[in-house]
């Protein structure tokens, strides 16, 4: 039982860490197309997609630290 939940520890560890060198990549990307970008239009259109891109990692890192988890329930 301890083996199994230490395993399972190291890999949200692992699952969450990747998250994050995910995320930096991604911001890095797609600041680079930002500041490439011309026009308004363009501007706009990748201020929107880093927008999303962040949004979507703070869903899956939510996902990846709620999922598992269970509360105990109260009698009452």
């Amino acid at each position: 039982m301890a083996q199994e939940m230490a395993s399972s520890g190291l890999l949200k560890i692992v699952e969450i860490s990747g998250l994050f060198v995910a995320q930096v990549g991604f911001v890095l990307s797609s600041g680079a197309v930002v500041i490439k970008s011309d026009g308004f239009g363009e501007h706009a259109l990748s201020t929107v997609l880093v927008v999303i891109g962040s949004l979507t990692f703070f869903g899956l890192l939510r996902a990846a630290t709620t999922v598992g988890r269970r509360r105990p329930r109260t009698e009452g």
